[in-house]
C-alpha cells in the first residue's frame, strides 16, 4: 500500500477516492504531463498524413476521375459504367500520347 508521506509532491491525489490506497493520476506527474499534450497531436498529425496519402493513392489509380466521370455522367457504380469511363480514359491517352 501507499501512503501519503511517501508520494512526490507534485503528484494530483484524486479526494474522491475512500479507499486507504491513494489513487494518483499520471498525466500531471514530471514526464506524463508533457506526453499527454503531446500524444494527441502526433496522433492528429499522423492521421492528416494517412489521409493525404490516400489522397494521393486514390488520384493515381483514377479512383477520384472514375467519382468525377460518374458525377458528370449521373450514373451508379457498375461493370458498364468502368467499362465507359476505361474507353474514355483510354481514347484521351492516345490522343495526348505524343512522341519527340
Amino acid at each position: 500500500m501507499i501512503r501519503k508521506a511517501e508520494l512526490p509532491a507534485d503528484l494530483v491525489i484524486l479526494s474522491e477516492v475512500k479507499d486507504p490506497c491513494i489513487s494518483v493520476r499520471p498525466e500531471t506527474h514530471g514526464c506524463f504531463a508533457a506526453l499527454s499534450k503531446t500524444v494527441p497531436r502526433v496522433r492528429f498529425s499522423i492521421e492528416a498524413a494517412c489521409r493525404l496519402v490516400l489522397l494521393v493513392l486514390k488520384e493515381i489509380f483514377d479512383e477520384n476521375a472514375y467519382a468525377r466521370f460518374l458525377d458528370r455522367r449521373q450514373l451508379r457504380p457498375s461493370r458498364h459504367s468502368y467499362r465507359e469511363f476505361l474507353r474514355e480514359t483510354s481514347c484521351r491517352r492516345e490522343r495526348s500520347a505524343r512522341c519527340c
